[in-house]
Parts: C-alpha cells; sequence; structure tokens
C-alpha cells in the first residue's frame, strides 16, 4: 500500500471533490463517492496488469489537503505508484482548467508484500 498526501491551495474541497470525481470517470471503472462534514472521499477500482488484479484507490479531500491512497492486487508497488501517478496527472490537468495549485509530498510506502 502506497500514500500519497497533497497540499492543495485555491479551490474549496467542495469544488476539487466534484472535479475531480468527474475526471476519473473517464477511467471507466466503478467509482464510490461519500461526503462527510469535515472529509469527502472517492474510491476507485482499477485493473492493473503489473498488480494481476484490482487496485483499490482511494482519493481522501479535505480542505487545502488532499490523501491518495493506493493498495490491492498480488504484484504490489510498481502498479499502486503508477495509479498514484494517475491521479495526480488528473489533477495536474485540472489545475490547469480550474486555476489552482498543488504541491506534492513523497510517497510513502506503509506495506510492502513480503513475497
Amino acid at each position: 500500500m502506497i500514500v500519497k498526501e497533497v497540499t492543495v491551495r485555491g479551490i474549496s474541497k467542495e469544488e476539487l471533490f466534484e472535479s475531480l470525481n468527474n475526471k476519473l470517470k473517464e477511467w471507466e471503472n466503478p467509482i464510490y463517492t461519500h461526503k462527510a462534514q469535515n472529509l469527502y472521499a472517492i474510491f476507485v477500482e482499477r485493473w492493473f496488469f503489473r498488480a494481476q488484479g484490482n487496485l483499490m484507490v482511494s482519493i481522501l479531500i479535505e480542505e487545502n489537503k488532499m490523501t491518495i491512497i493506493a493498495g490491492g492486487g498480488t504484484g504490489l508497488g510498481s502498479a499502486e505508484s503508477k495509479a498514484i501517478k494517475y491521479v495526480i496527472r488528473d489533477l495536474k490537468e485540472l489545475s490547469k482548467s480550474k486555476h489552482f495549485s498543488f504541491e506534492e509530498r513523497e510517497e510513502e510506502r506503509i506495506y510492502e508484500d513480503p513475497s
């Protein structure tokens, strides 16, 4: 499982949630959303060949902060990083059209498959 935090400026969490949700629908995979008072969440399943199965990509959106978590499949590691890169790529596209900025933090591997 890999976690990446992103600091976001210049867009409300509501607008970021709606924009990113619409962008991720282009992945044509099951997408689930949840809105709570202080936290919005988007969950996307995506097939990755290297993972030899579906990865779950979870995106937690708070005011000025976004956390991306990728995990699942059997070939852990590179596929999870690639999934996060896809989300960052979509975020970059949105930042240009919605005129906001973001700063990525380093990925953190919180679980590594021992096999």
